[in-house]
């Protein structure tokens, strides 16, 4: 559950960040095992077989600690019988598929290896895999959500937020009795403060079906249902005045309760893509249609999440995420992107379409502190960001595109918490330049 001016610069989403760290990678447990295996002239199970020109897996064993279905694994791998790999090819195959395990953060430990037969070059693939910490905590700002993961054997999730804010369940359940598809439902009510300054408060039910093709794509349908009302104060905000809020949302054409539903398609390109390295990528794209109220006429949504990631080593990753939203101009405003996830100072005006870029390099985990079950660690990053709301493609201008940078210390917990807190600064590039404090949590670096 996881849930957020203007100058004339040419068109880019270019920056350069210099000398961020002077880290060097972090000593690989498996690279210095193969070094000793290499100088004892012995067998390496954990990734290869020494002096080895083929590997030809004539079997697969999974072995489980916990309650993981063998079927849910089968599904998820990168391997299958009858594969041929060079000794330097499995070995990059099987770290890929422990690290795609680990990144479900369903299993404190991961194992893939292969062992001899009686046939020379041919070998048993070995997954062995030990169920993790099944539960996820994290907060905004005054929302504390829970989330119990595995319920079923599987990546299955339960989810609960319970705050001032926010009350809402969840629940997904991806491959229904091992099948390829899946499903997941969702309901909240919720009370927000959106820029300018205009209070909302709504109820809405969120659902989806799909398909999964193993750990690459899940596709399917989506639905929603969002009925909204605008409430002329919130007590978690007393500065904002009723005469004010009232005046900002006649400027959006908002003036009293209303509903919309919507119905649409999706996509999504590899929802684990932290597994994958040196080069990694993501997106999510969505598009249907939307049914409002009275007083409005159906139009159309699509939205954009794409990510390109590069790993070069354990401790660096730089990144590149591109996002858009689009809506179309017959609908409320209740139902634009919220652009207020724009890591600057200065706020965007709310719009049926908003676009943002983010570049970022992140030194993952350049101090760790081991606590015993989790290690506490320190990831500082950097920033540049670009973004804008607009009326419609037709309108969007590079040159009225706004700018920041910015620069923050993560400090978190690795699995099974994984919960960061980020404390820095963000800086707007403008005519007059503005800077303000930064601070978010959140349960992944990048």
């Amino acid at each position: 559950m996881n849930t957020q001016n203007k100058k004339r610069p040419v068109v880019a989403l270019f920056f350069f960040f210099c000398a961020l760290l002077n880290a060097q990678p972090a000593a690989d447990s498996d690279d210095a095992l193969d070094s000793l295996i290499d100088s004892l002239n012995i067998k390496n199970e954990e990734l290869g077989i020494d002096k080895t020109e083929e590997v030809i897996l004539d079997s697969i064993r999974i072995e489980i600690a916990g309650a993981t279905r063998k079927e849910w694994v089968k599904a998820n791998l990168f391997f299958s019988r009858g594969d041929r790999f060079t000794d330097a090819g499995w070995k990059a195959m099987a770290r890929r598929q422990k690290d795609f395990f680990l990144s479900t953060k369903l299993f404190y430990d991961a194992r893939v290896y292969i062992q001899p037969t009686e046939t020379e070059g041919h070998f048993v693939g070995v997954v062995e895999l030990t169920d993790g910490f099944l539960f996820g905590f994290w907060f905004w700002p005054w929302d504390l959500s829970a989330a119990f993961r595995h319920l079923m054997g599987g990546n299955e999730e339960l989810g609960t937020t319970l705050g001032l804010n926010t009350q809402g369940l969840s629940w997904s359940h991806p491959r229904v009795a091992d099948s390829p598809f899946g499903y997941g439902i969702e309901g909240a009510h919720e009370e927000l403060v959106k820029e300018p300054g205009w209070l909302e408060e709504s109820f809405r039910l969120n659902g989806r079906l799909f398909f999964s093709l193993g750990p690459v794509l899940n596709a399917g349908i989506e639905g929603g249902f969002t009925a909204w009302w605008l409430p002329d104060s919130f007590w978690l905000e007393p500065q904002l005045s009723a005469s004010d809020i009232a005046a900002n949302r006649l400027s959006l054409g908002l003036t009293g309760p209303g509903y919309a539903a919507q119905a649409g398609v999706y996509a999504e390109l590899w929802p684990f893509y932290r597994f994958m390295a040196p080069f990694g990528c993501h997106a999510r794209a969505a598009a249907g249609a939307v049914f409002p109220s009275e007083g409005y006429t159906v139009s159309y949504y699509a939205d954009l999440d794409a990510l390109v990631c590069l790993k070069p080593v354990e401790q660096l990753v730089f990144e590149i995420r591109v996002l858009a939203s689009l809506r179309g101009d017959t609908l409320p405003a209740t139902t634009w992107a919220d652009s207020g996830d724009f890591r600057s100072p200065r706020s965007l005006e709310p719009n049926r379409a908003y676009a943002r870029g983010i570049v970022q390099v992140t030194g993952v985990h350049v101090v760790s502190i081991p606590l015993g079950f989790t290690s506490l660690t320190f990831s500082p990053f950097a920033f540049w960001e670009t973004a804008e709301t607009f009326g419609s493609i037709e309108q969007f201008r590079p040159e009225n595109l706004s700018h920041a940078f910015g620069a923050a210390l993560a400090i978190g917990f690795t699995a099974p918490i994984n919960l960061y807190f980020s404390f820095g600064v963000k800086v707007s590039v403008e005519a007059s330049p503005a800077a303000a404090f930064l601070f978010s949590v959140d349960t992944d670096l990048y």
